[in-house]
């Protein structure tokens, strides 16, 4: 009976549930891991900014040099953050182009903040400049002059970022990945990233306006700029259903599932003006309405994982600021006078039924009974 009993527990361990996103590793996801080299070295205090070699990877979207910053305060937890900035496809290129050195005192990001719920973290900060939402893989010649006029280089500068991460930080205790506006639709693929780099660590997520919606009424956009940006290998083969209702909402469910440890947190202002007119195109109300609905429906799948705040409002983003800001549209990237003057929220001032996003957040990483959902009245 003991070999049949010991072969009984080999089948049952091996059909036990499976390591997260091995579909994706066997499709080349993790391809670019430890190829981008540093080429130069920046140190103010605690704070460090890499630059990396161009040639062996990352680099910005017109093909500047790509960046990444870190900050080590001693503590255990990690807070990952992609910055936002825009998208650049075919028939708009509305992007930042350049990495910023440095780390902006804003928002999350500000260590010397009272308020900052985050500011004792250690910190791997991410610029954005690729314009394919830390997904790209392809360098496009638009105008046929055999010359580059595109580098959406999404993957190879967030892997390159992670090997930093993982070098700097190799053990830490708990990651927020964190990210706002194209960074905040960045965090849907950096999962997949970072949990691969960090197998074991709890993983939660903070997604500041890029919650996964688009059109609504064109069902075949995400999917035409995944494939514009040859990133389609970012999703499971023989699963393109998950991007069949036009929205992200069943490539988070999927990832879930795929990631016990994983804990999302999703906010929007409920008719947010930059994504819904700028970059998507359709009606505040129709936006409000599908953001309402998908949110609810990830919810009901995994509602002890996934939850959501949307705030009533036109605003966009809460992570760069305790109050709300005025800004001009250069946040966003040069593009055209349709986003410029937008209003920011804030994590303390954005406050729904007597919670702000502040509190909210701190409740989201410590997964306490306070991180309910806050649906817009």
């Amino acid at each position: 009976m003991r070999p049949l009993l010991a072969l009984v527990l080999m089948l049952l361990t091996a059909c036990g549930p499976g390591e997260p996103y091995s579909v994706l590793k066997a499709q080349g996801v993790n391809r670019y891991v430890g190829m981008a080299q540093i080429k130069e070295e920046v140190v103010q205090g605690i704070d460090r900014t890499v630059t990396f070699e161009r040639a062996t990877g990352p680099a910005c979207l017109r093909g500047a040099d790509y960046r990444v910053s870190t900050r080590e305060t001693g503590a255990d937890e990690l807070m990952i953050f992609l910055a936002g900035g825009g998208a650049c496809w075919k028939d708009r290129c509305t992007a930042i182009e350049e990495a910023n050195s440095g780390i902006y005192p804003m928002g999350v990001l500000h260590n010397g903040s009272e308020t900052n719920p985050f500011a004792a973290w250690n910190l791997l900060y991410l610029p954005y400049c690729d314009g394919s939402l830390f997904a790209g893989d392809v360098d496009i010649d638009d105008d046929g002059d055999g010359r580059t006029d595109r580098y959406h280089r999404g993957l190879r500068n967030l892997t390159a970022a992670l090997d930093v991460g993982k070098a700097t930080f190799p053990t830490p205790t708990k990651i927020l990945l964190a990210g706002s506006s194209g960074g905040g639709f960045g965090t849907v693929i950096a999962a997949i990233a970072v949990r691969i780099t960090w197998p074991e660590v709890p993983l939660v997520i903070m997604n500041d306006s890029g919650i996964g919606v688009a059109k609504e009424d064109d069902k075949g956009f995400i999917r035409r700029l995944l494939e514009e940006w040859n990133a389609m290998s970012l999703v499971p083969s023989g699963r393109e259903d998950l991007l069949a209702n036009g929205h992200l909402s069943e490539f988070i469910k999927w990832q879930l599932d795929e990631d016990p440890q994983l804990r999302v947190g999703a906010f929007s202002f409920a008719e947010d003006s930059v994504v819904s007119e700028v970059f998507l195109e359709i009606d505040p109300q129709q936006f409000c309405e599908v953001a309402s609905r998908e949110t609810a429906a990830i919810n009901r799948a995994f509602p002890d994982r996934y939850r959501y705040f949307i705030a009533p409002g036109d605003a966009h983003t809460v992570l760069y600021s305790e109050t709300g800001i005025g800004v001009t549209g250069s946040i966003f990237g040069e593009e055209s006078a349709a986003a410029r003057g937008v209003n920011l929220g804030g994590y303390d001032s954005t406050v729904v039924q007597g919670q702000s996003i502040s509190q909210w957040m701190r409740a989201l990483v410590a997964g306490s009974d306070a991180w309910v959902n806050r649906p817009v009245r």
